[in-house]
């Protein structure tokens, strides 16, 4: 099968598998004209969770294969990917989206997007160039309320974790391995699972519980490595006897979150903890964590707010408990 000329110079610039799954339709994947074999269901499927079907390859291919044609290397395409996704797509995290499981033709139209969302965006965007992705999630955390999405991509060694918004690192790298790390080992929710229709469990999806039809691969032992890896070790999925748990966040006043920079000291001022509160496109369980001995109100936060004025908190929380601390901004 001969290529267009704008495939025929990806496949120069890219090594295989990361050429193009071929001249397609919306509807009619082909096999990798350059290796000779399929293009695997992580570039050839249509659909990434259970979102509505929609037309998305040949938008997203229009606006990121411009990205990629100089790129010499499968990783490199991977992050010039991702470090554009935000900009190219203009959709932005927001708790305003209609939807957990929108498709990439409604995120694109409304610019706002769950984490669900986002990482179908930018799936949808490695596929479209004929990078495999697959969505994977925590459908409960361990230590915390509320779940996640992320994405994997497929790089020559493996698979490796991504974001819409990349942790400046790069791969593997990210807020989540904190979380991870403490998941419950005695909650099947409480995993870290990545969709694959050849595995062998149940791809939670914590808007509709009900729907246990889409199989996944369990990946919890290979992020727990990452984080060992990373420093990053578990704390304990509960919050320890005696204590309580304080997370921190800042907002101005029309209660919008605000990136802020403070410190946590206690009563001789000395530093426990320090950190930035999470800002607007920050996923809402991304938030600063420390844990106090119960009622331990000479605990203070001290921040700057945005006209520079140095501010003191004093923070306490009861045992077992987990409390949300939150800053004024202005």
């Amino acid at each position: 099968m001969k290529l267009k000329p704008a495939l025929a110079a990806l496949a120069l610039a890219l090594p295989s598998p990361i050429v193009l799954a071929a001249e397609r339709t919306e509807t009619t994947p082909r096999a990798n004209p350059t290796s000779g074999v399929a293009a695997p269901a992580e570039v050839t499927a249509e659909t990434f969770l259970d979102e509505e079907r929609r037309p998305w390859r040949d938008e997203m291919r229009r606006r990121f294969e411009p990205l990629i044609r100089g790129c010499k290397t499968r990783r490199e395409a991977i992050l010039v990917i991702a470090q554009n996704a935000a900009s190219v797509c203009g959709v932005k995290y927001s708790t305003g989206r209609r939807a957990a499981n929108q498709s990439v033709e409604e995120s694109l139209a409304s610019g706002k997007a769950s984490c669900t969302g986002l990482s179908i965006l930018l799936a949808a965007a490695y596929r479209s160039v004929g990078i495999p992705a697959r969505i994977v999630g925590v459908a409960e955390w361990g230590d915390r309320p509320g779940n996640h999405t992320w994405v994997e991509v497929l790089d020559d060694d493996g698979w490796h974790f991504i974001e819409y918004y990349p942790d400046k690192a790069g791969l593997d790298r990210g807020w989540i391995l904190d979380p991870i790390a403490n998941l419950d080992p005695k909650n099947p929710r409480s995993r870290v699972l990545a969709r694959d229709d050849a595995g062998d469990k149940v791809f939670f999806l914590p808007w509709n519980p009900a729907d246990t039809s889409l199989r996944a691969v369990d990946r919890t032992e290979a992020y727990l490595k990452i984080a060992a890896e990373q420093g990053v070790r578990r704390k304990g999925a509960s919050v320890p006897a005696g204590e309580g748990v304080v997370t921190i966040e800042a907002r101005d006043a029309s209660g919008a979150r605000v990136p802020l920079a403070f410190r946590l000291v206690d009563a001789a001022g000395e530093s426990l903890f320090s950190g930035e509160t999470p800002g607007p496109l920050d996923d809402l369980n991304n938030a600063p964590r420390a844990s106090l001995p119960a009622g331990a109100g000479n605990h203070t936060v001290v921040y700057r707010d945005k006209s520079g004025k140095e501010r003191r908190v004093t923070v306490s929380a009861k045992a077992g408990e987990t409390v949300t601390v939150v800053l004024k901004a202005q």
